[in-house]
């Protein structure tokens, strides 16, 4: 993934699209399989959840807050493991689920993603719009810790160093901007995800409920029913299958975009380029170079004897030893022509 520039947004997207077809087979099932779990356990503690309240049933209604905090901490444990694995993918080493999962399990890095977490809450309290920038803004913390071993607010640090990295004063090339603008491609293919394969069935279930509750059915005893029941789990299970595929492609290009940031930042691009220059250099093997002009009798290269003049046939060899007189005396008869003046005599007296 070494390169000399700047990696454009455009191609960031591609490059982890590549990376996501590639690897799918591999990563797919390991991730996919927990996440149809979890959300099989969120319809279930939702649908318990409602029924416990609607019955006054507090010590119920405690089991099913267990349940939903449950979801939580699972759900956290994909999405660390995800985007670990996707800094594997995109730093060349060996995929391995054990050590993602068990990274999300580190007290320091469920510290310092919990503090973020507060942070964000916060940001979306002040009017939602703080969001947008602090998400962005601290959206290198991750890849800091699984990278670089910093956690805490030095995690914190490194990412606002790392959002804030512009030169040359580039917007397009900002990498506050390009995370916000990955930020936004997750949200509108999310939504394109509910809307194309969730909402349809939620619409079919609706739709059963209000007939039902027209003719004077317990809502709650409608929506518990086998028929809601399975339009609810079908629509969620779809949903995420399709939405695993997409965290693979987020994760993939915001390690993309960590390591591109982080070359640019340490010198990366210098170094990349110097390499560069090596290969191009004469005597490398990738470029061809024509011979340096030198003295004919004198090897390339210097120091040595000197070169043996080229080998003439026979006939060449007579007709320049015939000739060479033959000029000679001619080149002197012109100079003489040439030289009114005696050699010994001073033109001035």
């Amino acid at each position: 993934m070494t390169t000399a520039r700047i990696l454009p947004f455009r191609m960031l997207l591609d490059e982890g699209m590549k990376l996501t077809r590639s690897r799918l087979r591999q990563l797919y099932l390991p991730f996919a399989l927990p996440m149809v779990g979890i959300s099989v356990l969120t319809v279930l503690a939702q649908l318990g959840m409602m029924q416990r309240f609607s019955v006054g049933d507090m010590a119920g209604g405690a089991v099913i807050i267990f349940a939903m905090l449950l979801v939580a901490m699972l759900s956290y444990l994909v999405y660390v493991a995800v985007a670990v694995t996707a800094l594997d993918v995109v730093a060349d080493r060996a995929v391995d689920f054990r050590r993602a999962y068990l990274f999300a399990l580190r007290p320091r890095a469920f510290g310092t993603l919990l503090l973020i977490g507060i942070l964000v809450f916060f940001a979306f309290l002040a009017c939602l719009v703080p969001a947008f920038y602090v998400i962005p803004l601290l959206s290198f913390c991750l890849p800091a810790m699984v990278e670089e071993g910093r956690y805490g607010s030095r995690a914190i640090e490194r990412s606002v160093e790392l959002a804030g990295l512009n030169p040359l004063d580039n917007f397009p090339h900002n990498p506050l901007m390009r995370a916000f603008a990955l930020v936004v491609v997750g949200m509108v293919l999310s939504w394109a995800i509910s809307f194309l394969i969730q909402l349809p069935f939620e619409i079919l279930r609706q739709v059963l409920i209000l007939r039902d509750i027209g003719v004077g059915e317990d809502p709650f005893a409608i929506q518990a029913s086998p028929v809601s029941l399975s339009l609810q789990l079908a629509g969620s299970v779809l949903g995420v299958l399709a939405s695993t595929v997409l965290s693979l492609y987020i994760s993939h290009c915001s390690a993309l975009l960590y390591h591109d940031t982080v070359r640019r930042r340490e010198g990366g691009d210098l170094e990349a380029a110097l390499g560069e220059l090596d290969r191009m250099a004469p005597g490398s093997g990738d470029v061809a170079t024509a011979p340096a002009a030198v003295n004919p009798g004198v090897v390339a290269g210097g120091g040595g004897a000197p070169a043996a003049p080229p080998a003439l046939d026979a006939e060449t060899a007579v007709e320049g030893s015939a000739a060479g007189p033959a000029e000679g005396g001619a080149a002197e008869e012109d100079g003489a022509a040439q030289d009114p003046l005696p050699r010994d005599e001073d033109p001035i007296r």
